[in-house]
């Protein structure tokens, strides 16, 4: 099977781990961040992550419609690669996931011409539905939940105990409620720290960088509290980075999934996601509520590696989320 996956606002992190696993599997799979009609024209079917600009491009053409079968598409790539395609409907599968939703990206795209929509949070794709309506407007479209998947492969697990480093993982802006960070810390004994891997935004937003800063000062938190922006600046796969980590800890206020969360219970560490919108959904007992809670949590709960991994492996590993995406894209085409 040849698959075509387009990935612009993830610009290929949320899906190279679904092309690696198809690949593996004997299929061929293309990626390109944008909407392409030589990959449309080249694969038995297409994928777009993200509700957004590149799949109501996609439809627009018609590439889902019975009607596209046999017009002539011209395409200008750049001035000197212009191509003109015979159009054959392929099925279109779609990912609702985050951003693309909250910005309304999908808004006026004809969903009837895709063979599917999946969705990663069941809460965010419920603020969708509200707006789009789906079952009023595309009573035909199947839809399916999809979340992130991992390759437990890449992760080195092994058991571990309770300790004093706590990891926290990501792009700090406002949306990761990045103030709690200090808060939590000025709770907990003088012997925790914590190490913080992520870019802060720059531009307007740069004054969250130096608040944090002024509130490790004020909290008296000198010492406790170290900064990276990239692993591999500081010479580390993000695998190596946690692996003196005891805990990891988010704190989002938007969240559709929260890989760092899956990737740290794949090597038997603690992880405590912050209640976002949907995350008993994902992560059940592991979120936390109330910073109390969470400091309670990190210095008492019982640690059980084995449960973690296992709570990954049972609902996110690659193997259990893109098997039966494998097996919905083979029905699209009529094969086993």
């Amino acid at each position: 099977m040849r698959i075509f996956i387009s990935d612009h606002l993830g610009v290929h992190k949320t899906t190279r781990q679904m092309e690696e696993w198809f690949v593996k599997q004997g299929h061929e799979v293309k990626w390109d961040a944008y909407y392409n009609p030589r990959l449309m024209d080249w694969c038995d079917v297409a994928f777009y992550a993200w509700s957004e600009g590149m799949f109501a491009q996609c439809v627009k053409a018609g590439w889902g419609s019975e009607e596209c079968n046999g017009k002539e598409l011209f395409h200008e790539f750049h001035e000197l690669d212009k191509e003109t395609f015979t159009m054959k409907r392929k099925p279109i599968f779609v990912w609702a996931v985050d951003i693309d939703i909250w910005f309304r990206q999908s808004q006026g795209a004809d969903f009837g011409q895709a063979e599917g929509l999946f969705y990663m949070s069941k809460d965010y794709f419920d603020v969708m539905d509200e707006e789009v309506k789906f079952k009023e407007n595309f009573p035909n479209l199947p839809i399916r939940h999809l979340p992130c998947s991992l390759n437990l492969d890449e992760w080195t697990y092994k058991k571990r105990s309770h300790g004093k480093k706590i990891a926290v993982v990501g792009e700090q802006w406002m949306s990761k409620n990045p103030f709690m960070i200090t808060q939590m810390l000025a709770m907990l004994p003088d012997d925790y720290e914590v190490h913080i891997n992520g870019v802060w935004l720059e531009g307007g937003w740069r004054w969250t960088k130096h608040q944090i800063e002024h509130e490790i000062k004020a909290y008296g938190l000198e010492g406790r509290v170290f900064f990276s922006t990239t692993v591999e600046s500081i010479g580390h796969t993000m695998d190596t980075w946690l692996e003196d980590k005891n805990y990891l800890v988010t704190f989002s206020a938007k969240d559709a999934f929260s890989i760092p969360v899956g990737e740290a219970m794949a090597k038997g560490i603690m992880a405590l996601p912050h209640n976002f919108a949907g995350s008993r959904a994902i992560w059940g007992e592991h979120v936390w509520d109330l910073l109390p809670e969470l400091v309670d949590r990190i210095q008492n709960d019982e640690y059980n590696s084995e449960k973690y991994l296992n709570y990954v492996k049972d609902h996110y590993s690659n193997d259990v989320v893109l098997t039966k995406l494998e097996k919905v894209f083979n029905a699209s085409i009529g094969t086993k």
